[in-house]
């Protein structure tokens, strides 16, 4: 009987979830993605041998696979761990933005470390906002997720 409980929840957790459909509104969500990355990567790619810094957590990073860019840094991605509790990530991700030590940089609005990138001096001497992506798919404190790309001043 436990065995049959069992079968009976995944086959209804299957069927709430939609997980073997493809189409309709999972699929759009994900094409919002794909513009993201196709928007982004678009530019990107336009530069031989691209480096990329992602100052945010989340869709930024896919752009390092789908542009087949090998990171150059150490701390090429931000981590989910506030500044305070490990501040190695930001402090280098700072020296790395004073150094121009990447082509590109991408910053998210929602991430922990926005409003401290925003305004670094730094990043707004060496390098320059290229392009802006906003998803209306996905909002945090009544703000839409828009991603900034940057790229080094030349």
């Amino acid at each position: 009987i436990l065995w049959l409980c069992c079968i009976i929840f995944l086959i209804i957790g299957i069927n709430q979830k939609n997980f073997f459909k493809i189409g309709g509104e999972a699929f759009f969500r994900k094409s919002k993605v794909t513009g993201l990355i196709s928007e982004f990567s678009g530019k990107i790619e336009k530069t031989e041998n691209p480096t990329l810094l992602n100052l945010g957590f989340g869709y930024g990073n896919a752009i390092f696979t789908y542009c087949n860019i090998k990171p150059n840094v150490t701390y090429f991605i931000t981590t989910n761990m506030p500044h305070g509790l490990y501040p190695v990530v930001r402090n280098e991700q700072t020296m790395y933005i004073e150094n121009k030590e990447t082509e590109f940089i991408i910053l998210t609005n929602v991430s922990q470390n926005y409003e401290y990138f925003r305004d670094l001096p730094a990043l707004q001497q060496n390098y320059q906002l290229i392009d802006t992506y906003i998803d209306e798919d996905q909002y945090s404190n009544d703000k839409f997720y828009t991603y900034y790309l940057y790229q080094r001043k030349r």
